[in-house]
């Protein structure tokens, strides 16, 4: 399937420090009632006015997803022009774009969107036609035809479900692992 233009969510998609330390601290992921503790918690979390400095702790390269760059890189070389869209305020583009060309993906500083509030307005503005993110709520504004694919994370399994309701068939959710496929690239 060939995609004109993919934005991609960084934290929880192209890094994914949150969800393991998240396994690492509340133990294995069993049951609803484990899932529900496990996104309350990680909404509390992300509510905190101190959670934006926290979060800019765990933009690390170590903690780079490979399935998710293994697509992107598989993505571009198909030619799909790449995007990111955040909401990392003080995020060092040139940093993020220098760490990701190390891994074989071409994307510059201005092909990296940081945004405040909704990032469907910059999504909307782009006209993707393709969205990776782990955030549910991200992608319930999308217009057209976009191909949403959801990232099943520890922390966002309820609202997933929810927001799968809301926007039927146009939202795939899937496991890191499986992103390839679903996307129809070559592993």
């Amino acid at each position: 399937m060939a995609f004109k233009l993919a934005v991609v969510d960084l934290d929880g998609c192209i890094i994914d420090e949150v969800s393991s330390r998240f396994d690492s601290k509340l133990g294995e992921h069993k049951g609803a009632l484990n899932s529900s503790f496990r996104e309350m918690a990680f909404v509390s979390l992300h509510a905190l006015p101190h959670s934006r400095k926290f979060y800019a702790s765990l933009l690390r390269e170590e903690a780079l997803d490979e399935e998710i760059v293994k697509a992107m890189k598989q993505l571009q070389d198909e030619g799909t022009e790449l995007h990111i869209v955040t909401k990392h305020k003080g995020l060092d583009k040139a940093w993020l774009s220098d760490m990701l060309q190390r891994h074989g993906i071409a994307i510059g500083a201005n092909s990296i969107h940081i945004v405040n509030g909704d990032k469907s307005t910059t999504i909307n503005r782009l006209k993707a036609d393709l969205v990776i993110d782990d955030q549910p709520d991200s992608v319930l504004n999308i217009d057209g035809n976009a191909k949403i694919l959801l990232l099943r994370r520890s922390y966002n399994k309820v609202s997933m479900a929810v927001i799968k309701l809301l926007r039927g068939s146009k939202v795939s959710i899937v496991d890191p692992s499986e992103i390839a496929s679903v996307l129809g690239t070559k592993q």
